[in-house]
């Protein structure tokens, strides 16, 4: 199958997963990559916007870790009910 023929998330796949498993080693590339390009875009803002993007871009991961926190909370107590239960 070629490049052409893929959907979206076949090649967000192709990208992430190895062996169908999540590659850390991958994850981390886009990750740094991700953080690089933020990086450069801050640079090529005035400094007025600069400020209001950044207030911005740390409400957002303000926002993901409170969600990852509740996630992390949620699967604990899951956890915990089905080890009592069982």
């Amino acid at each position: 199958m070629s490049y052409a023929e893929f959907t979206f998330n076949d090649l967000i796949e192709d990208i992430l997963y190895v062996d169908g498993r999540l590659s850390k080693a991958k994850l981390l590339g886009v990750a740094i990559f991700t953080l690089f390009f933020l990086g450069n875009m801050i640079f090529t803002f005035p400094p007025m916007l600069r400020i209001s993007f950044l207030l911005f871009l740390s409400a957002v991961v303000v926002v993901f870790l409170i969600g990852l926190f509740y996630y992390a909370v949620c699967r604990g107590i899951g956890f915990v009910v089905r080890r009592f239960i069982n």
